[in-house]
């Protein structure tokens, strides 16, 4: 693949990271909604670092991948991943756009195999975008100047790494980066920004970066304990202690969650996790993948 082919893409994210970058810096930076330097419960172990650890490896959580980072051919990854995002119409074409629009982005079904649109969402749209709002803040927050250009970076490289990393060896077209970054990444972004967007995830929903603490195993060169995870709770107006808690990553859990007068709180919560990744083989020749749970 050469530098010709890949130069469609560069210069597309070039343009569009200098457009987002010059645009926010001219901005007051906004409100703080998520990051306020707190030295306890999730806000203690939040910062760029560990978020880009958390969720461009996400996938590694997943019991038919391997954490062993020697297994990931990031090369590899980023240049099929580039190919798919310098030639998205391609490959929607070969996908087909009915294919397309019913399965990543217009929830339709609730099989399975037909509802690649679902991570989309929760992950993507508003787990992306509020992970690019706490960035503003957090960079904010540790005074860093143009606190916007730096978010949109660090969000840039969070969702190209993940991309990469989830492509890993594969070769040929893949029709989920491109609804990932250019749908749902930029529509996440585009949507916290708005202050009362933020405000609402904030005040009303209470959402939160509710992530692992990631670790790196020197002697087997694996990643543990990393995941990407938030959390929201909307309080009960008819029981003023409980709220109900939805808190979701690569799994999905609802539940109940009681908050003490001393600011305590007890969750109780159960749902389903992504066991598996599958390909699908589909007869259109681009890759699909669908989640097995339990």
């Amino acid at each position: 693949m050469s530098i010709i082919v890949l130069r469609p893409f560069f210069i597309l994210i070039g343009t569009t990271i200098f457009f987002f970058a010059n645009i926010f810096a001219q901005e007051t930076p906004p409100e703080t909604y998520f990051y306020h330097g707190k030295n306890y419960g999730s806000e203690a172990v939040f910062n760029p670092l560990t978020t880009i650890v958390n969720g461009g490896f996400g996938i590694l959580q997943i019991s038919n991948r391997s954490n062993d980072l020697s297994t990931v051919d990031f090369g590899h990854g980023l240049k099929n991943v580039t190919y798919n995002l310098s030639h998205p119409l391609a490959v929607i074409n070969q996908y087909g756009w009915s294919n397309f629009l019913k399965r990543e982005v217009i929830p339709t079904s609730f099989q399975l195999k037909n509802a690649q649109y679902f991570p989309n969402y929760y992950n993507h749209l508003i787990g992306g975008g509020f992970t690019y709002r706490e960035f503003v803040d957090w960079y904010k927050f540790h005074n860093f100047p143009h606190a916007k250009m730096w978010a949109v970076t660090s969000w840039f490289g969070y969702h190209l790494l993940n991309e990469v990393v989830e492509n890993n060896q594969y070769s040929g077209p893949n029709i989920d980066p491109i609804a990932d970054i250019y749908i749902f990444n930029t529509a996440g972004l585009l949507l916290f920004s708005f202050d009362g967007v933020a405000r609402f995830f904030a005040n009303t929903l209470s959402m939160r970066d509710w992530s692992f603490m990631p670790a790196y195993d020197f002697q087997l060169n694996t990643l543990e304990n990393n995941g990407q995870n938030y959390m929201v709770r909307y309080r009960l107006p008819f029981l003023k202690r409980w709220s109900l808690m939805y808190h979701w990553g690569v799994h999905g859990m609802y539940g109940l969650t009681y908050h003490r007068e001393n600011g305590q709180n007890f969750s109780v919560a159960g749902g389903l996790v992504v066991k598996d990744l599958v390909d699908t083989n589909s007869e259109t020749g681009v890759r699909e993948l669908t989640a097995t749970l339990v």
